[in-house]
This record gives structure tokens, sequence and C-alpha cells, in this order.
């Protein structure tokens, strides 16, 4: 029986929890999610480097990391980056909101950059 990774949330098809003989399937993380979503909430790139090694190990389909930040941190360049250099099939979504500097950087699922957010986060 081969153990995936635990993550945050994963979306299994009734299909596949009718097909579960045991309740040690579930428990252990022996059943395959088709679609999976790891959080992260201020973490830095090391952070995000091991969700993406833990979701491109278990040969998820539809991988998703979606990462948010209030902390100012000298690794955000760093974090960015990695952001922007996630390949498919991860899809990202990354939200920093400065609240000092009243700024914030995100970028979308579909979004091919991080962008600025255009003076919301001054209105706060």
């Amino acid at each position: 029986m081969r153990r995936r990774g635990f993550f945050d949330l994963a979306v299994l098809a009734p299909s596949q929890l009718e097909a579960v003989q045991t309740l040690d399937q579930f428990i252990y993380g022996t059943i395959s999610a088709p679609i999976v979503i790891e959080l992260g909430l201020g973490y830095q790139d090391d952070h995000l480097s091991g969700d993406e090694i833990k979701v491109l190990g278990s040969q998820v389909q539809h991988p998703y990391l979606v990462h948010f930040s209030r902390v100012k941190s000298r690794k955000q360049q760093a974090t960015e980056a990695l952001v922007i250099h996630l390949q498919p099939p991860i899809r990202v979504a990354y939200v920093h909101h400065d609240i000092e500097a009243r700024t914030m950087r995100f970028k979308g699922l579909d979004g091919p950059a991080i962008e600025d957010g255009a003076g919301d986060a001054s209105r706060q």
C-alpha cells in the first residue's frame, strides 16, 4: 500500500470513497486525490519548495498552492521568484499585503506574473 503526502485539503470523487475497503485507506492517505490544495500563511520560499516537492512526488493531477503573506521578509523576493517559476500542473495563487507600506502584490491562478494591487490596500 503506497502512502501519499498529507495535504492541507484533498478533494476526492464520490466513486473513490465508494471503492474504499477500510478506514485505514482514508486515515493513512493511500487514496489518490485528483485535486489537492496546499495553503501557506506567511511562509517563505523553502516552505513553498517543500509543497512543490510534495505534490509532484505524490503525482497529483491537479495541485494548487495558495500563499498569503503579511509579514515583511527579506525572503519575499525569493518567494515571489518561486511563485512565478512554478510550472504546470501546479497552479499558484499568491497575495502579499504589506500593511505598513500599504501595498499589495498578487498573482491569480491564471495570472502569468505577480502584479501590484493598484492601490487597493491603501484604502484600508
